[in-house]
């Protein structure tokens, strides 16, 4: 798992003064960690959080409660709270509220280290999530298939074509040729618009075709796949300029 590849934006909330400046000596000694802004209301801190992202807020929860700390999370959705306290037997309340770690006051370095070190991690995963996400909604609609004992997740944008064969069927993609157990039939149905049935043996996508005569559709890359005469009417989304 790569580290989180930039600065976490801070902010604290603390009223006592004195406390507020050893959570920042604190804080400041990590590389990992800018501080923003030190807070000794959460109006002040509300206000920060309208303009800037925050990443992780420390909140004094001696001083602010938790019913004011869920407005907080409901504000800025997300910001990993850690709560501090001078109760060496504090436990955080049974709440809505999502907090992330429970500090005590005052703040020992390695514990504090460790809190960090674990934003980092958690952040990290979030935001290879969010790429693979973002990668997935890019790809497009996909489907996972198992073939040759291994599992394979194919993106319709892949696809070519498909051919039935027997109980089986063979999936032609760009990246190779697979095939697994299927029903021709049922995958026209599951793959949707892209996809048309031209005879009972083959599925193409219309993406790739390129051509068409009476009795071939052309795919990209050459590929002439026979039309069945009940599917005469299928390749009539074809352009009648592309016809020879």
């Amino acid at each position: 798992m790569d580290q989180l590849r930039r600065k976490l934006n801070c902010l604290i909330i603390e009223e006592d003064q004195g406390a507020a400046l050893d959570i920042q000596c604190h804080i400041q000694q990590s590389a990992s960690v800018d501080l923003v802004r030190c807070c000794r209301t959460l109006r002040q801190a509300s206000s920060v959080l309208s303009v800037i992202s925050i990443d992780l807020v420390f909140v004094n929860a001696d001083q602010v409660p938790m019913s004011e700390v869920k407005q907080l999370k409901v504000s800025s959705p997300g910001s990993l709270l850690i709560l501090l306290s001078a109760d060496l037997n504090y436990e955080v309340p049974v709440s809505n509220v999502d907090v992330f770690d429970c500090l005590i006051k005052p703040l020992n370095e390695s514990r504090l280290q460790l809190a960090l070190q674990r934003v980092l991690v958690h952040l990290a995963h979030e935001q290879e999530r969010q790429v693979q996400a973002l990668a997935q909604e890019q790809m497009g609609p996909s489907i996972l298939i198992k073939s040759g004992g291994n599992e394979h997740k194919l993106a319709t944008t892949d696809i070519l074509y498909i051919e039935s064969d027997g109980e089986y069927v063979k999936y032609y993609t760009r990246k190779g040729k697979f095939m697994a157990l299927g029903s021709l039939r049922k995958l026209a149905k599951l793959l949707g618009g892209d996809f048309v049935q031209i005879h009972r043996s083959y599925v193409v996508n219309r993406s790739f075709v390129v051509a068409k005569t009476k009795q071939h559709i052309e795919l990209t890359g050459q590929r002439m796949i026979p039309i069945g005469k009940t599917y005469k009417n299928a390749f009539q989304f074809v352009s009648s300029a592309v016809v020879f």
